[in-house]
């Protein structure tokens, strides 16, 4: 591996250059960061705790930027890079899982949707409706 400054430059812009696509995969995400700042730590250019993480918080998509925002409450102490990995981890499941129920939906009002168009009324024999809401049904009834 070579050991010059213009490798160093190098690891250092692949390290800031990186960022997670929308919809990417966060584990493969904070994986390479993490490689990056082992790989330039043996190059002796070392990084603190604390700005590794304001390095990946940076990393993040625009979507988000809500959720840096609610980590301005935790203090410089709070901000290791276990807490913020373990965090941006549940947060990224938290919306796989989100965007699975909205995937989910659709389905299940399309079925539910289709099944008074299926639906014969036992007071007419029309297809559409059932019998409770039958309106010739109500006027044969009245007449």
């Amino acid at each position: 591996v070579r050991d010059s400054v213009g490798a160093h430059i190098h690891l250092t812009q692949k390290l800031f250059k990186e960022s997670l696509l929308k919809g990417g995969d966060m584990l493969d995400h904070l994986n390479f960061m993490k490689n990056c700042f082992q790989v330039l730590n043996e190059k002796e250019i070392i990084f603190s705790e604390l700005h590794q993480v304001y390095i990946i918080i940076s990393s993040l998509d625009e979507s988000y930027d809500d959720y840096v925002s609610s980590l301005e409450v935790l203090t410089k102490n709070e901000l290791t890079l276990t807490e913020i990995t373990g965090r941006l981890l549940e947060e990224a499941r938290r919306r796989q899982d989100r965007d699975q129920l909205r995937e989910k939906k659709p389905q299940e009002e399309s079925l539910w949707s289709n099944a008074y168009t299926v639906r014969k009324c036992f007071s007419c024999g029309d297809r559409g409706h059932i019998a409770r809401f039958c309106k010739k049904g109500r006027q044969q009834n009245t007449v």
